[in-house]
């Protein structure tokens, strides 16, 4: 394993893939496509007696604008070194990517890259015993940040930047939200992007990159898209959304909606416009992998997550346990059951330890069936903190990881 291993780690590997539903008839060039794939160091110093012990990572997407290229998401190796990510940076077609509304040749090609994630999620979920298909996230600047919010379904939250119009996802499960716009971007606007045929004529001249203007006949705005996406993906209460942040020296405010399956945060920008280079533009990057890590930190229960600015980490309740984020194995299906073991238990003979941990389980279902129904409506939406929200620069050391209350505390200052 070893020695398998060794030529991944700490390294970026440019790596090819045929597309399984791909007609190359249709689609000259776009059947097999390339994405570099990036693995943590710390995956080869977590093998002991030349087996893998550091548990299932996080495998962050990084998605590139149109006519940007791969090597404008390099930055997020860093990135994925402090936090323990695996890294997609995946390739668009002649450097864009369909994203429904944008952008340039994909779109116009109708190539299918929601296909192509699908397919590199697959391909690595089955070569590599530390990436979980179902512990996937997705971070994209302008054309990549449409593109990600297209393929939401395959993802367990986004963070799309300056690029988000495209129509609302029919989910199947809900999906964090941490949405970033330029209140000043001419290319993608923070009002929507209006058909020049609208008689508003306010709006009637307002164009935006990639000829988007031309694909919608109605203008969402940023904050629309985001209530949208709270009420009918997340199911969030109805309401004000709540001010969470507000940067004065960085002219940030970001707004949070409440009582959420997952959450739904939109951080607006007053400078910074289109966020090009995204490296140097796009001042949030690590509170984005912040956002991304304490999620898969937390879906060990128990676990703790701290955010520290030079080595943050998940502390297991388990002070055994070896996995880096607290994760021997994770499936949606199953959730935290699939970081059960049998313990003490696992030496005994299976007609003796296979009755006694069923039954212990279903012990634990009933107990949990009566907490949740002594508590129904504050439990109705207990997941809500499953992706958590922006870490506050004003928590002290001293304060709880994992405490909502400390999420949820505004800053001081006025934008």
């Amino acid at each position: 394993m070893d020695e398998e291993l060794k030529p991944f780690c700490g390294r970026r590997i440019a790596r090819f893939i045929e597309l399984s539903s791909c007609d190359p008839e249709l689609h000259e060039k776009a059947c097999d496509r390339e994405y570099d794939l990036f693995v943590p160091a710390s995956v080869c110093q977590h093998i002991d007696n030349h087996t893998y012990v550091g548990g299932v990572l996080p495998t962050v997407f990084a998605v590139h604008c149109q006519f940007c290229h791969a090597n404008d998401m390099y930055h997020w190796e860093t990135v994925a070194t402090k936090y323990n990510f695996v890294l997609v940076v995946p390739h668009g077609y002649s450097d864009t990517f369909n994203g429904q509304q944008c952008c340039g040749q994909a779109v116009e090609k109708d190539i299918d890259d929601v296909a192509f994630f699908h397919d590199i999620i697959h391909d690595i979920n089955d070569e590599f015993d530390f990436v979980s298909k179902d512990i996937v996230y997705g971070f994209g600047h302008k054309n990549g940040g449409f593109m990600v919010a297209r393929a939401a379904n395959l993802f367990r939250a986004i963070a799309p930047v300056g690029g988000y119009h495209v129509d609302l996802p029919k989910l199947k499960k809900p999906v964090g939200l941490f949405l970033h716009h330029g209140e000043n971007d001419k290319e993608a606007r923070i009002t929507g992007c209006c058909a020049a045929t609208l008689e508003d004529e306010e709006r009637k001249n307002e164009q935006c990159t990639g000829g988007i203007e031309n694909l919608l006949d109605t203008c969402t705005s940023a904050q629309d898209f985001v209530e949208d996406f709270g009420k009918h993906v997340n199911h969030c209460s109805r309401g004000t959304p709540e001010t969470i942040l507000e940067d004065e020296r960085r002219k940030i405010t970001c707004y949070q909606h409440s009582n959420c399956k997952a959450n739904t945060t939109m951080c607006i920008h007053a400078v910074g416009g289109d966020f090009k280079p995204v490296k140097d533009r796009f001042p949030m990057t690590m509170e984005v992998a912040d956002f991304f890590a304490r999620d898969a930190c937390f879906l060990s229960k128990g676990s703790a997550w701290v955010a520290d600015d030079r080595l943050p980490e998940c502390v297991c309740k388990d002070e055994n346990s070896t996995a880096i984020y607290c994760l021997n194995e994770y499936h949606e299906s199953s959730g935290f059951f699939a970081n059960l073991s049998l313990g003490p238990m696992g030496d005994l003979p299976l007609y003796i330890s296979l009755p006694v941990f069923l039954g212990t389980t279903l012990l634990m279902i009933i107990a949990m069936r009566r907490m949740r129904r002594k508590n129904a409506e504050e439990a109705k939406y207990k997941d809500f903190f499953k992706v958590s929200t922006v870490e506050m620069s004003e928590m002290g050391e001293d304060d709880e990881a994992g405490s909502p209350s400390k999420f949820r505390r505004p800053l001081s200052g006025n934008l």
